[in-house]
Order: structure tokens, then sequence, then C-alpha cells
């Protein structure tokens, strides 16, 4: 600092001087350091700027303490890089104290961080296989089990870690084999750490068999494992024995079906089994015989106690002959019937073989017909009216059909011969004739025109008079007209007219019609003309 000093003399008489002195007072000795030691740790992680024994001992700037002859002194510091090693890693700190005038003493020391703690160990578990062949060393489990370093995790808090492993011996105990793998973990400064676990190969799994196919075998053919096959057996561990046994169901006759069970056992008596089926069957059918083809009238029996009976044998048991009836319709009740004749033994076995029966209808129907009949042809001669013919047959329905012919009369009249015809379903046929006279005895019916009167000059002929007409029920009608009359006053008369209607048979009806002609007319009358005459003259109408 600087200080400025006034100086004042006074004499006697108070006369007074006065001077300044300056005086500066300054700071050129830095700091003194005292204590101070380079520091030491484990590492505690991968990053070592953040290892809290390191931040400690930085922060109190490695034990140094710093005084200073005019101030008070501030201690900072300088932190290099880090330098890293194989396990460890180093930094150098530069501590500087600096006083109030900016004199600084520096001290550097070195902190050093060192890996002595091994590698951590976790997880690990011992393990089992099923066996997979004669070398257990071979086993794709262990293999994989142990290059997986069985499930074995390892870390380092301050480097990379090595897992290697030593396998033991395998070690044989009864059907199992065991080995124990000592797995080791090495971080980069060499530290270890170890772990042993147990890998067992087991013999659980049976063997493979292969039974031989089923078979089926005739009830004369041998069953024996000779004939029928025998089974086969391998086991990925050990030998195999191979045994046998069989059950059997009984079939149709000597038939059965037999099941043979195949036991494979392996040295550990694991076991697997295996069925072949054995049929013993009876596949021979019955030897068949049928009658001989027949043909019968449908009126005849046609059931197998008249027809035939069919005979087997059979070189394996008993037999059932059967029948069954299949036809084919024919007319009426005529058929072709094929009576399939069924031999069966006890296995099912089948023989068939066909009789044909042939039904036939050659006897014509019984035809009654009615009696010959007289009508008016205005009747009806249908045969609804006239009556139906009958018939009756001895083997089915009968078909009644009806012809007429006819010899033609008088008008509509003839003589009808109706032949009636039954025919039965196969053809045969019987004929009758009916006779049916058709006559005309019935006139016709005639209507006349109505009286009429007419003035004498009329026209008093048919044509203007009116026609009669007329109908007759069975035929054509012929009508003819004849006039009679009675004279009256001048050319007056009173006519009578009959109107005759005839029929193609000569049947007639008659009927008149009366035409009065009259004079009710007065005569025309022509006067002479006016005239005048002297009263001379003669004025008779002669003159006049």
């Amino acid at each position: 600092k600087t200080i400025t000093r006034t100086w004042k003399a006074t004499d006697d008489c108070l006369n007074e001087a006065t001077a300044v002195q300056t005086i500066t007072v300054e700071d050129t000795t830095p700091p003194t350091l005292a204590g101070g030691v380079n520091g030491f740790s484990e590492s505690t992680g991968p990053d070592p700027s953040i290892n809290a024994t390191y931040i400690a001992w930085r922060d109190n700037y490695a034990g140094i303490a710093a005084t200073d002859n005019c101030s008070i002194a501030v201690i900072t510091y300088t932190e290099g890089n880090w330098a890293t090693s194989s396990c460890g890693n180093s930094i150098i700190v530069i501590f500087t104290a600096t006083d109030a005038c900016n004199n600084t003493v520096s001290q550097d020391h070195t902190f050093t961080i060192t890996d002595a703690t091994p590698p951590v160990l976790a997880g690990g578990a011992d393990s089992a296989s099923e066996c997979s062949g004669a070398d257990p060393s071979l086993n794709a489990a262990y293999i994989a089990w142990r290059d997986n370093y069985a499930g074995i995790t390892a870390s380092d808090i301050f480097g990379n870690v090595n897992m290697t492993y030593t396998e033991g011996q395998w070690l044989a105990s009864g059907c199992n084999n065991s080995i124990i793998v000592t797995f080791t973990a090495t971080d980069d400064c060499g530290l270890t750490n170890n772990q042993n676990q147990t890998f067992t190969i087991e013999d659980t799994t049976p063997p493979t068999i292969t039974a031989p196919v089923n078979v089926t075998v005739e009830c004369t053919d041998s069953t024996l494992p000779a004939a029928t096959g025998m089974a086969t057996a391998t086991d990925t561990c050990g030998d195999v024995v191979i045994t046998e046994s069989d059950s059997s169901v009984a079939g149709c006759g000597n038939s059965m079906v037999i099941t043979r069970t195949w036991t494979a056992t392996d040295a550990c008596g694991n076991e697997t089994a295996a069925d072949q089926v054995i049929t013993i069957e009876d596949t021979t059918p019955p030897t068949l015989t049928v009658p001989a083809a027949i043909t019968v009238e449908c009126t005849s029996d046609y059931s197998s106690a008249a027809t035939g009976m069919a005979t087997a044998t059979d070189t394996c048991g008993d037999v059932v002959i059967t029948e069954s009836d299949s036809s084919v319709a024919g007319c009426g009740n005529s058929m072709v019937i094929t009576r399939t004749w069924t031999a069966t033994d006890a296995c099912g076995n089948e023989t068939a073989a066909n009789q044909v029966i042939t039904i036939e209808d050659t006897t014509p129907p019984t035809l009654t017909v009615p009696a010959a009949i007289t009508v008016e042809c205005t009747s009806d001669y249908s045969s609804a009216a006239t009556g139906m013919a009958t018939a009756t047959d001895t083997c089915g329905d009968v078909v009644i059909t009806e012809s007429d012919s006819s010899v033609a009369g008088c008008g509509n009249s003839m003589v009808i011969t109706r032949t009636w015809t039954a025919t039965d379903a196969c053809g045969n046929e019987t004929a009758a004739n009916q006779v049916i006279t058709i006559e005309d005895t019935t006139p016709p019916t005639l209507t006349v025109p109505a009286a009429i009167t007419v003035e004498c000059t009329s026209d008093y002929s048919s044509a203007a008079t009116g026609m009669a007409t007329a109908t007759d029920t069975c035929g054509d009608v012929v009508i003819t007209e004849s006039d009679s009359s009675v004279a009256g006053c001048g050319n007056s008369m009173v006519i009578t007219r009959t109107w005759t209607a005839t029929d193609a048979c000569g049947n007639e009806t008659a009927a008149d019609q009366v035409i009065t002609i009259e004079d009710t007319t007065p005569p025309t009358l022509t006067v002479p003309a006016a005239i005048t005459v002297e009263c001379t003259s003669d004025y008779s109408s002669a003159a006049t």
C-alpha cells in the first residue's frame, strides 16, 4: 500500500512549515507451502475422475497448507490428464497458492488408482442332459452349457473380464455320467475368480423300437415270428433286449386277432413297447349250387319250395343260405324274378348266384257283353246307356274297349254292331258283339204360319203369307203345302193351307194355316165435268 505522511514544524512565534513524505509498502514475497502428499485409491469404476477418494484428496489440496506474511493465501488446483496403464490410472495435479498481491507458489502431486479387486461372478447353474451317445464329452447340450459358462456372468469394476473353463474328469455312476467344470474370470490386472458347476448326463430315454408291419394270414398259415416278422430296436446309450408277448381276441370260426407286443429294454431299464397286429382270417367263400331257371304260369306257386332250393358247402365251418328276390315287372302280374341265393360262412364270406324264374300270363280274360237292344234315335246309345261289358282275368287287370260298325237306315236310324274287346295286361284278348238297333218312329215337329187376312188384291202365296218350319230329332224334313178354299163375295175367299212335314223314315205331321182374302176397298169413280145445256137439250147421262 502507499502511505502519505505530512510533517509540520512550528516555531516559538507559531510560525509553521509543512512537508509531505510518501511511504510505499509492497509485498513481493510468495506464500509458503507446507505438507502435501501423493494419493492412492482402489478402482471404483471405469471413470477415474469420479473416484470419490480422488475427489476428496484433490479438494483437500493433497493436504497442502499455505501461509503468507502479508495476506491470506488462496489455494487452487490444475488437473492434468489421466494416464491409463494395464491395471490402473494416474494423474498429476498442480496446486497453486496465491496471495493478495498475486504472488504465487506451486506444488504438484500424483494420485494413483489401482485395481486390486478380482472380478465378480453372478449366476451359473448345474445342468443335466439326456444321453445322446457313448461319449459324454460330445453331448451337444453339455457343449452348449460349457461354452455358455454354465450361465455365469462376470463383471469387473475396472475393465474387461476374460472367461475360461477347465474340465474335470467324466465320472460314471450307474447309468449316469457327470463332470465338474471350473469356470475362471480373469480381469486385465490378472486378478481371478473361480466357480465350479456340475453337468450330469443321464439315460431316461427308452430305446427306439420298430415292430413288424401288421399282417393278415389265412387261418391255416403260421403265426410264429419267423413267419410274421421280428421287431428291431436301437438305443443311443447301450444295448437293447427285445421280448414279445401275445394276446388274442377270438373271431369267427378259427379266425382271431393277435396283438403281439414287442418290448425293447435298454441297460438302464428304460422300455419301449410297440404292437404288431396279426389278423388270422377266413377269406374263402362257400361253394353254392342254385336251382335251374324255370317258367311258370302266373297262377302257379313260385316260392322256393316250388321252384327249388339252393345247396352250399364250406371248407371252414357252417353255411347259412338266404334268398332275396328282385323282379322286373312284366305285363299284368307277370314278371321275371331274379332269385339271388347267398351262402354265408361263419366269417361272413359270401357266395351268391342267381336263379331266374319267369312268371308268364298266356290265358285270355273272360268277357260278358250287354244284351241286344232297340232304342229311338233320340235316345242315348252310348255304352253308358246301352250297357257296359264286364271282364275278369286270372292274372291282372283287364282293359275293356269297344268299337262300333253300323249299317245305315232311314234318316239317322241304323243298326250298330258294338264289338267289345277285353285285353289283359299281357295282350291276351277276348271279343264279343252287342247289336243296337236305332229306329225312328217319332214324326217331325211342325210350326205353321199364323192365320192371316189379306185384301183380295194382295199376294197370298206362301212366300207372302209365311212359310212353315219343321224339325226332326232323327234326320231331315221335307215340307209340302196344299190349299183348299171356300169362295166369298167377288174374288174373296177363305183358303185353308195344309202344311205337311215328312221325315226320312216317312213319319208325318200336318197343320193348317187359314188365309182370309177379303174385299174392303170401294170402287174408284170418275164423273163427267160440269156442263151447261139449253133447257131444251138432252141432259140425260147419255148426253151429258
